[in-house]
């Protein structure tokens, strides 16, 4: 008698509908943790191509289109070295900001390095 009522218990619809639907959410919970595993992976590689990518990191030469000021920092508080001639070489080593370049430039025999703005090379 008591194995009857178990295997009706068992075989309840209700609890057969209860337990697909658990199935499906944890399946669910799965499948978007693996594509959520895929994404960052994915992310990862593409930064990492991308840093592969640099050709070379010496110095490009580059000719300044307007009058330009050398300064020691990123900013324009910041100490101002020398100013850059319109139509002079200056050597630009990284592009560390959106804002400004990291250069090397040779004025009177001098080498000083420092940070000029972008706008003052053309494109």
């Amino acid at each position: 008698m008591c194995g009857g009522i178990f295997l009706f218990i068992l075989k309840s619809p209700y609890l057969l509908q209860r337990k697909i639907f658990l199935r499906f959410v944890y399946m669910k919970k799965v499948l978007l943790g693996i594509g959520s595993l895929a994404v960052l992976a994915s992310c990862s590689a593409s930064k990492d191509e991308s840093r592969s990518n640099r050709t070379s990191s010496a110095p490009v030469a580059h000719n300044t289109v307007v009058e330009c000021i050398l300064y020691d920092g990123m900013t324009k508080e910041s100490q101002q070295l020398t100013t850059v001639s319109s139509g002079s070489e200056v050597q630009v080593m990284d592009t560390v900001d959106v804002h400004f370049v990291k250069v090397r430039v040779t004025a009177a025999g001098k080498t000083q390095n420092g940070y000029m703005y972008r706008t003052c090379f053309g494109k």
